[in-house]
């Protein structure tokens, strides 16, 4: 049960990075094209007077812009005017609900494996019906769950049956 707990917590750990590492990308798509174009005057980084700002500045508020659009929130200040930033804001939309789909799979996986001894267990009983199914049993069980004969449909003796089993294994084997 530790080691499962453990490998879940790395694999949430591992699908938060990476949905982090694919925000970083798209953050510094959404800072370089613009920057590539020589900061248009339609741009968002000229809009909003960040053209000789730091670093430190401008990778912030191209990170956040990017994690808005990725998580549909909105556009930060300014929607998006001219046509490349247009396509910048679908693309991180399409990023965006990528990883959100990618998240809720992984999620749903990781629930599922974590419970891997009830579906082992299901999976064994699932397995072995067709075999009793296969099998003559002069037993069958009812909706109510008591165990009848099925020729004369009455209740077996436990006694009986258990006497007939004792019997049988005394007898010595040919």
């Amino acid at each position: 049960m530790t080691y499962d707990l453990a490998s879940a917590m790395v694999r949430i750990v591992n699908l938060i990075g990476m949905m982090l590492l694919l925000c970083h990308w798209d953050g510094c798509l959404q800072f370089l094209v613009p920057m590539l174009q020589d900061f248009p005057a339609d741009c968002w980084v000229s809009k909003n007077k960040m053209v000789n700002d730091t670093w430190g500045q401008q990778y912030s508020y191209a990170l956040f812009k990017a994690m808005s659009h990725m998580l549909c929130i909105g556009y930060g200040m300014y929607p998006p005017v001219g046509m490349t930033d247009v396509w910048l804001t679908i693309l991180s939309m399409i990023v965006g609900a990528t990883c959100y789909a990618m998240f809720v799979g992984h999620a749903t996986a990781l629930i599922q494996s974590l419970d891997s001894s009830r579906r082992q267990y299901q999976e064994k009983t699932n397995s072995s019906n067709p075999h009793a199914q296969r099998v003559d049993n002069p037993w069958s069980t009812d909706k109510t769950g008591g165990i009848f004969q099925k020729s004369t449909k009455q209740p077996f003796q436990g006694q009986v049956l258990l006497s007939a089993g004792i019997q049988t294994a005394e007898e010595p084997a040919e």
